[in-house]
């Protein structure tokens, strides 16, 4: 049987096809001393495994705790599944464990190096049978090696075909019928579907003497289930020189160990299926066990790690990450194997790979009982979203920043402002807000132009910003428009400061293509902040009354707004 050595049948999502089976299946690392198997640990056991061996709550114990006398009694068991983890090559065998008191029918395979996953069943019942067979008739020595849950003899007739003329086993079992009345039929061949009678007649009805057969046919049960049989058949030399000669064969129902081994094709089809998508996805899906070390990593992460499957088992995320973000990483997940589910940013910072980007990150524990009380591992995803929290920043800042003066916007100002008021009435403490507005600046637009208007607001701006504090907040509340918010700041200091920008900013002289220079000033109205004010837009109509009377009362000049 083909065997893929991935390591997802590790998953407790590949486990759920074996829940049902009436096969025992276990999952289980070997130990090794000195190259030889000397125990082995269940990581998981399915329900059948219970009822054929009689041994719960195995997983996470080893079996010399489980069978103190195994070692001893049955060192071929270990022999046998080391084998089979050290090669990574499917066997099959037939063993009796003496520990067990039970013969079994057993098929290996290995997922990863080190591990085995095994099917078996208990055969005791046939072994038994077998040798009772053996100890009988001579005709019967011929089934000793042979699986049988029904045994037949036939003769053949002049007319080349076989008829059965003895019959033992259960027949009701295997084909819902009685045994008068499948001998009623004389051969059985009737039974099987269409496209399986070519075989029978190829390797039964043709058999030649002293030669046997051994295959599987499909038959149908009289309920009209389809029943996989496994035929053994040989043909013994009549009397000389007579046609009539003897076939004797037995039937084995070996319907669930094909339906088996189809479910376990199909768990690695399916695995390799799995595989291969996430090798596709534009994301960083990964595994990691209970220590925080790697046991998958799709292609994006490989490339990102710059290794491969092989070099990334067993490694953690101190092989690839700067201390720092080693460190944080490693806080998340233990959070995740303590059970929970994390969606969260995480900024790689402090030099190494991947500085600089952010990545979106969803992480889910693994258990390891379908109870959910043991956690196996982690699975996680992350996604590069480096490019969109850029993109983000430059929005916000657009959003908040005007284009022109490089001044907070109206609503940032506005948002600001607003929190900063609110504060205060929490925590009293004094505060200004002054309004300025650019003396005639429709002139300045109507002689030189908007350009030339735009330099001028821009150096009004920068003059502002120079002269005052990194506490006071100024924005453009839209054209020559501009607000100023001073905090802890009384009215006799915030008159000053407004005056001091009023008086830097008709200090300042725009020289324009050769032309005399552009002079500007401003009108400003302050509103000091007092018990009353709870509302930020009656402070800026406070503050935006007193520039209007300055505006009236000629202009380039502070009025403070009543009730200051």
């Amino acid at each position: 049987m083909p065997v893929s050595n991935g390591s997802l049948l590790d998953l407790p999502t590949s486990q759920a096809i074996f829940e049902h089976m009436l096969n025992g299946v276990a999952y289980c690392r070997v130990i090794f001393d000195r190259g030889r198997a000397v125990d082995f640990v269940f990581h998981y056991t399915n329900p059948a495994f219970s009822t054929l061996t009689g041994l719960d709550d195995v997983c996470g114990r080893r079996v010399v705790e489980c069978l103190p006398r195994l070692r001893e009694s049955d060192p071929e068991v270990f022999d046998f599944y080391g084998r089979v983890a050290v090669t990574g090559v499917a066997e099959r065998a037939e063993l009796k464990v003496n520990a067990l008191g039970q013969w079994f029918a057993i098929a290996a395979y290995c997922p990863r190096p080190g591990y085995f996953v095994t099917v078996f069943d208990v055969i005791t019942r046939r072994k038994l049978a077998e040798r009772a067979m053996a100890e009988s008739e001579a005709r019967f020595r011929h089934f000793a090696a042979m699986t049988s849950d029904v045994f037949y003899a036939c003769r053949r007739g002049a007319d080349g075909l076989f008829r059965v003329e003895w019959l033992g086993g259960c027949v009701e079992r295997v084909f819902g019928l009685t045994p008068e009345a499948f001998l009623a039929l004389g051969c059985w061949r009737t039974l099987l579907v269409e496209e399986d009678r070519p075989l029978f007649d190829r390797h039964i009805t043709r058999l030649a003497p002293g030669l046997s057969s051994d295959l599987i046919l499909r038959a149908r049960h009289q309920d009209g289930s389809l029943r996989h049989l496994r035929s053994c058949a040989v043909v013994d030399h009549g009397e000389a020189g007579q046609l009539a000669h003897l076939l004797y064969g037995a039937l084995q129902d070996v319907s669930e160990s094909v339906y088996a081994e189809a479910a376990l094709r199909e768990t690695l089809a399916e695995a390799e299926r799995f595989r291969m998508a996430l090798d596709h996805a534009p994301s960083y899906v990964y595994i990691k066990d209970a220590e925080g070390r790697y046991v998958y990593g799709n292609r994006a992460t490989l490339e990102l790690f710059g290794c491969t499957a092989a070099t990334l088992a067993g490694r953690d995320d101190r092989s690839f990450f700067a201390p720092e973000t080693a460190a944080r990483i490693r806080a998340i997940d233990r959070r995740v194997l303590a059970g929970e589910t994390a969606r969260e940013e995480l900024e790689v910072r402090g030099g190494g790979l991947a500085d600089g980007r952010v990545f979106w990150q969803e992480k889910a524990p693994i258990y390891a009982d379908a109870a959910r009380r043991v956690v196996w591992g982690l699975c996680g995803v992350s996604t590069d979203i480096t490019a969109r929290k850029h993109l983000e920043r430059a929005l916000e800042l657009q959003a908040n920043t005007d284009s022109l003066t490089g001044l907070d916007s109206r609503a940032r100002f506005l948002d600001v402002a607003g929190k900063a008021l609110a504060r205060l009435r929490r925590h009293p403490a004094p505060m200004a807000l002054a309004m300025l507005d650019l003396d005639r600046f429709k002139r300045v637009n109507d002689r030189y132009g908007h350009e030339v208007g735009d330099r001028v607001l821009v150096a009004f701006a920068r003059v502002c910003r120079q002269n005052l504090r990194e506490i006071d907040l100024m924005g453009r509340l839209g054209g020559e428009e501009f607000a100023v918010l001073l905090p802890d700041t009384g009215g006799a200091q915030a008159r000053e400061v407004v005056e001091r920008l009023l008086g830097a900013v008709a200090a300042v002289e725009l020289r324009v293509d050769g032309r005399p220079p552009i002079r500007m000033t401003a009108s400003a109205g302050l509103a000091i902040c007092g018990e009353g004010d709870v509302d930020m837009d009656a402070l800026l109509n406070r503050a935006d009354a007193a520039l209007y009377e300055a505006k009236r009362l000629g202009r380039n000049r502070l009025v403070v707004a009543a009730g200051a």
